[in-house]
């Protein structure tokens, strides 16, 4: 099937959405805080609420789907291939959230296209707050004649070098149930005949919800807990976690100044690579 190449350049919105505090708490919480991260999940928090940069991600719902319906393609063939995300200004705890679609370029992969769609998210006084890009793989869709893209850049770990952290976590069994709440409601994340149908022994964890638990190793371990210093993190998902796994999250310096190569691992392998963070000094 193919995809409607149309919809390429075409900038789309904005979608508004109004969100509190509550939104944000929910979101830690999705993601694996705790009682421990009180200035994430408490609103009177002493200093005031923080929220965890990888919030960002919560506006582009609604508009992610827009753009498949738009673009025609099938929701069942779609991966999450990979996922950056850019921040210009904290984000506060209660606000507007303003975002425009633009659908950059669909590359012909053969048997699948490559959409990349970048998300740009204002405030309510039309400040630039945080972009989204978002790299969709569309199985089925591809052959339609297409540009196959250009390679993408490498970043690997330095071979032989000791990480600069290791950060563990249990994934409680109900983190997917919690995590959907902040709005993907897709099936296969909860559903165990979905899941099957996907072809999947059980619900597997939403991949933006792996990502925020990555977002919060490097905020305590390289950020040390500074919102403000968390600038870019840029992911490629290779692999599914499950509710349930241990997830190690391991990240190496480079010589570029506060650019950090980061994997991610379970028991079952790789579940994220050939991504980066950088952080602000």
């Amino acid at each position: 099937m193919a995809v409607n190449l149309g919809v390429i350049g075409r900038r789309t919105g904005p979608s508004v959405k109004e969100y509190t505090w509550k939104d944000c708490a929910l979101y830690a919480l999705g993601i694996g805080a705790s009682e421990k991260d009180l200035e994430y999940v408490y609103e009177g928090a002493e200093g005031g609420m923080k929220v965890y940069p990888t919030f960002a991600v919560f506006p582009i719902i609604e508009p992610l789907f827009d753009f498949i319906s738009e673009a025609g393609i099938e929701l069942p063939s779609v991966l999450h291939a990979g996922h950056k995300i850019t921040l210009y200004k904290k984000i506060r705890p209660q606000g507007t959230f303003n975002t425009t679609t633009l659908c950059r370029s669909i590359y012909d992969k053969g048997k699948a296209a490559v959409a990349n769609v970048e998300f740009e998210t204002r405030d309510g006084h039309g400040d630039l707050l945080f972009t989204n890009e978002m790299s969709i793989y569309c199985r089925n869709h591809g052959n339609f004649g297409g540009d196959p893209g250009p390679k993408p850049l490498r970043f690997d770990p330095p071979e032989g070098g000791s990480p600069a952290f290791t950060a563990l976590y249990q994934i409680p069994e109900w983190q997917a149930a919690i995590y959907r709440l902040s709005g993907d409601y897709n099936a296969l994340h909860i559903d165990p005949r979905a899941a099957k149908k996907a072809g999947f022994l059980k619900p597997v964890l939403h991949g933006l919800c792996t990502y925020g638990y990555v977002g919060r190793a490097v905020l305590e371990h390289l950020c040390g807990g500074e919102v403000s210093r968390f600038g870019e993190f840029s992911a490629r998902f290779a692999g599914v976690v499950f509710p349930g796994d241990t997830l190690t999250i391991r990240g190496w310096k480079t010589d570029d100044a506060g650019l950090f190569i980061i994997v991610a691992e379970t028991r079952g392998g790789v579940v994220l690579d050939q991504s980066y963070v950088r952080v602000k000094s």
